[in-house]
């Protein structure tokens, strides 16, 4: 069996690891969830401590009672003398060390026995002052012990709280940082930073902040700091907050009997005599209108026409200016108020049955050309879809409405919402939702995600998309934005990226941009996308 085949990539810092392992051998990360959960289990659960203190009852031990038949024993044992030792001093039990022992008449022995007597009667002096010290001795003994035995339990319970609190904060710096934010992946005590050529930096907690200088190659130095990342982060949490303000407002416009509301949608009236099958030739031509939306009715009115000043400018008097409320905000105070459609402040206007809005089909873009009307050709404008309105009346020039991707989104959402219109505007190439295209950057191997149907993402005003790299029409190879600028690919502008030689096949790169979301990329700095590098373990 191959070694590529029973290795596989850590999912913390991407080296290559045996099967089996349970710990990555490069950062100590857990390559099995279910060890590391059983891991943080037992780590969680204090230790017991099992103390056994002395007790009054047992006492403690005095080695100094067993002083006097040591020596004794040894005494007898080097004099190698076979007698038996005098017993012509006695002690009472109960007196002290001070007291003077009882006196007897020594006989007159030989010298060898009087050498015994002497040593006989230090070894019970000696023995007797023992006894006497023994309970002073057991009460210090025993105080002693029962310090011990509190400084350990008080010493040992701090211990273990200041352990379990460092634990538990160190695993909330790990919950806290969430996903990876762009360049920066957080793993167990540091991060993981993107570095140029195609480099990634471990970074030690203790080491978040400074200042850096790494060697990568025989001769390319560079600066990495942790500092740049963060400051890119706060900023993007402070537009992300202040998005995020900004929406607090009522998410759908209603009015009254209408339950939802679009405004300022274009409208079109085609005259077939004087069609010009070419691009935008209608975007141009079209009268803002209010769209509103019942639960048996559609209503799509003009607002009314603003007069003119007259020639001396006539309709306002000195002192007599009335406050200019805007026509959509007084058209949709008139529903709130509960009146009539046919006393609405509009210009023209027409109501359409719920069974006529069954009729309402896509013109622009079209399922296919031989289906379409222009030829295919956005006569509406390019990136705008295009829907007729039913015809209810013999002979009327027919109706378009033009939308943005971001109305049209919204348009057919309350179809399907209110009328079971679900299918409307699926299978027409128009992208209802965010889709991308993924591609690896050459240099970097940094994720370009591309979004799908740009014409009509460059053609909605609400939605912003930012230059993310280059594809190479030869070989296919995609280069970042950011990695073309550090590599001067094109001039310093990228101008002339089209007739760049491609750094894989050597033909001209051609000109292909990629382009992505700006509201996808400050998701991904605040979210994060790893890298599949290796990762170079620094401090």
């Amino acid at each position: 069996m191959s070694g590529a085949s029973t290795e596989f990539p850590c999912p913390d810092c991407g080296e290559m690891v045996r099967e089996g392992l349970v710990r990555c051998w490069n950062c100590g990360g857990f390559l099995r969830p279910d060890v590391e959960e059983k891991f943080q289990k037992i780590r969680s659960r204090p230790t017991k401590i099992l103390y056994s203190p002395a007790t009054t009852e047992e006492g403690a031990i005095d080695l100094d009672s067993l002083m006097p038949d040591r020596s004794a024993k040894s005494l007898t044992d080097e004099d190698g003398g076979d007698f038996e030792l005098s017993g012509g001093t006695t002690a009472s039990p109960g007196k002290s060390a001070a007291a003077t022992p009882a006196v007897e008449i020594p006989m007159i022995l030989d010298p060898s026995e009087q050498a015994s007597d002497d040593t006989s009667e230090t070894s019970e002096g000696e023995a007797e002052t023992s006894e006497a010290d023994a309970p002073k001795a057991e009460r210090a003994s025993a105080g002693s012990d029962n310090d011990v035995a509190h400084s350990i339990a008080t010493g040992g319970d701090a211990l273990l709280e200041l352990a379990a609190q460092e634990e538990q904060e160190r695993g909330k710096r790990q919950t806290d940082r969430g996903t990876s934010i762009e360049g920066v992946k957080a793993i167990r005590d540091g991060f993981l930073i993107d570095a140029p050529k195609g480099c990634r930096i471990q970074v030690r907690d203790e080491r978040t902040g400074e200042l850096r200088r790494l060697t990568f190659g025989s001769s390319s130095r560079v600066r990495v700091s942790l500092l740049d990342k963060l400051a890119e982060i706060a900023k993007a949490r402070k537009e992300g907050a202040k998005a995020a303000k900004e929406d607090t407002g009522p998410k759908h416009l209603s009015a009254g009997l209408y339950q939802r509301w679009l405004s300022s949608i274009h409208q079109h009236t085609l005259n077939p005599e004087k069609l010009k099958l070419k691009a935008d030739s209608m975007a141009g031509e079209f009268v803002p209108v209010e769209v509103g939306f019942a639960d048996e009715s559609v209503l799509v009115a003009s607002l009314p026409v603003a007069k003119k000043a007259g020639l001396f400018g006539g309709g306002k008097g000195k002192g007599k200016e009335e406050e200019q409320v805007d026509p959509t905000t007084k058209l949709l105070e008139h529903f709130r108020a509960g009146k009539s459609v046919a006393d609405a402040p509009v210009g023209e206007k027409k109501e359409y049955t719920s069974d006529q809005i069954a009729e309402l089909r896509i013109v622009q873009p079209a399922a296919s050309l031989t289906e379409s009307l222009f030829a295919g050709i956005p006569v509406f404008g390019t990136g705008r879809i295009a829907v007729q309105l039913p015809l209810t009346e013999a002979g009327a020039q027919p109706k378009y409405l033009s939308f943005t991707l971001s109305e049209f989104r919204e348009f057919a959402e309350i179809l399907g919402s209110m009328y079971a219109m679900g299918d409307f505007g699926h299978n027409m190439d128009i992208p209802l939702t965010d889709t991308f295209v993924e591609h690896k950057c050459h240099y970097s191997d940094v994720k370009i995600r591309a979004v799908e149907g740009l014409a009509y993402y460059e053609a909605d005003p609400k939605i912003e998309v930012v230059l993310a790299g280059w594809l190479c029409t030869a070989c296919g190879i995609a280069v970042s934005e950011d990695a073309r600028a550090k590599e001067k690919l094109g001039g310093k502008g990228g101008k002339g990226i089209a007739k760049t030689k491609c750094p894989k096949c050597s033909e001209k790169m051609g000109s292909n941009p990629l382009y992505t979301l700006a509201s996808a990329k400050q998701s991904a700095l605040l979210g994060g996308e790893e890298s599949e590098d290796e990762t170079p373990d620094t401090e």
